[in-house]
């Protein structure tokens, strides 16, 4: 029996660091945040989310490593899994204003809609 359940996205980060390097595959999104985060308070927690038919192992592997139940987590064949990007300042700030970000922001905002519709 499961005594919490978090209810969030989970989105696949790329990471732009101010050296230019790129960390690609991290798993990100509300939903792995908050069930990491209630899991320091109670072993049975849950997560509810939506994911698409792109998942890499890598990022699945992190995700079994929060020790959540992932019953939750629903696949939708044919649909995108949420994906982003962020870019780092010189002040170590993300970045919101960049052309680039702009666009994968465009991009997930439409994969987001398709997502929450089914």
């Amino acid at each position: 029996m499961i005594d919490y359940v978090i209810y969030g996205k989970i989105i696949i980060d790329s990471i732009k660091l101010l050296s230019g390097e790129i960390i690609n595959n991290q798993l990100g999104g509300g939903g792995p945040q908050g069930a990491f985060g209630a899991r320091v308070w109670d072993d049975s927690v849950g997560l509810v989310t939506r994911i698409g038919d792109y998942f890499p192992q890598s990022v699945q592997n992190k995700l079994d490593g929060i020790k959540v139940d992932l019953d939750g987590v629903q696949k939708y064949i044919g649909l995108p899994t949420l994906q982003s990007s962020m870019f780092y300042d010189e002040n170590d700030y993300v970045n919101f204003a960049s052309e680039e970000r702009q666009a994968i922001f465009a991009q997930f905002r439409s994969n987001l809609s398709k997502l929450l519709a089914t």
